[in-house]
């Protein structure tokens, strides 16, 4: 009996099969990866020092559109926060399309440190599910973009990627308590927002405080200035620019130089004589000890 092979069989003359290669899914985040929340912390700070800087200013308003060939993509934590008025994103950044049109959400994630990237539909308020879970096509960018922006939000993080974020905005925190940051605190005046670094809120009202201190400690040391040179000036005159010579403007006819007529002979006259200098040398070494020990550290 003979034995007919199938026709679907596989022939070594039939050319290869093509490889599907799988397509690569969201990486888990690892503590080194910054997470929204520093990200979130870095905008707030420079709106902060923008706002103490320039207050009359707004901070943080983009163009309206953004440039061309890029889309402006607004970060929501949850669908709850787009139910208010007049809801506002956390963070927002203009990312460049690729040349299709299509947009990597692989990027996104790798710049804002998620977990998963969630596209929501501008009009239905739900997650809309693309085709391809890592690219959304150019058709997709045009129908789920108002204005050119698209909203995205990112799934309830698993337990490790929670910890993960918690171990590292802790030692953020620990590292603002510790010598570098206190020292940065006291004679800098804080961390500028050029520096990008997730600065929490507590240390910029701790920054306020010291700088309004400082201010104050300032305005202080001016009036101290002028004080000292209107005492100079004063004393100038009050003790006659020199007492040794018998002018009008001697000693005898001011009020120190009548507190010293109760003494008598030689006493008297060197007292008349070295007592201006010693108040005055007295009185320039106090303010050069205030000037140098209480003001000049801050």
């Amino acid at each position: 009996m003979a034995i007919v092979k199938s026709s679907t069989a596989h022939s070594k003359l039939d050319p290869p099969e093509p490889v599907i290669e799988p397509q690569p899914r969201f990486r888990q985040p690892t503590i080194w990866w910054k997470g929204p929340d520093e990200h979130i912390r870095e905008d707030q700070h420079a709106s902060r020092v923008h706002e103490h800087l320039l207050p009359h200013l707004e901070f943080g308003t983009k163009l309206k559109q953004p440039p061309p060939g890029h889309i402006r993509l607004l970060f929501w934590w949850s669908l709850d926060e787009l139910k208010v008025p007049k809801p506002n994103a956390h963070m927002s950044i203009d990312i460049a399309l690729d040349p299709d049109g299509s947009l990597d959400l692989l990027k996104i994630q790798k710049i804002w440190g998620l977990e998963t990237v969630q596209i929501i539909h501008p009009l239905r308020w739900r997650i809309f599910q693309p085709g391809d879970p890592n690219r959304l096509s150019a058709l997709g960018v045009h129908d789920l973009s108002l204005e050119r922006h698209i909203f995205i939000t990112e799934n309830p993080v698993t337990r490790d990627t929670t910890v993960k974020r918690i171990l590292r905005l802790l030692c953020i925190d620990l590292y603002f308590l510790s010598f570098l940051g206190l020292y940065h605190l006291i004679f800098h005046g804080g961390f500028t927002p050029k520096q990008r670094l997730p600065v929490p809120e507590w240390y910029d009202d701790t920054v306020a405080f010291r700088n309004n201190v400082v201010h104050q400690l300032r305005d202080i040391k001016r009036e101290m200035d002028d004080t000292r040179e209107w005492m100079l000036s004063c004393g100038n005159r009050f003790f006659g620019l020199g007492a040794h010579r018998r002018t009008r403007y001697s000693w005898t006819n001011t009020p120190v130089g009548d507190a010293f007529q109760d003494l008598g002979g030689r006493r008297r006259e060197l007292a008349m004589q070295w007592a201006p200098a010693v108040l005055t040398v007295a009185l320039i070494g106090l303010v050069w000890f205030l000037d140098h020990f209480v003001i000049r550290v801050f």
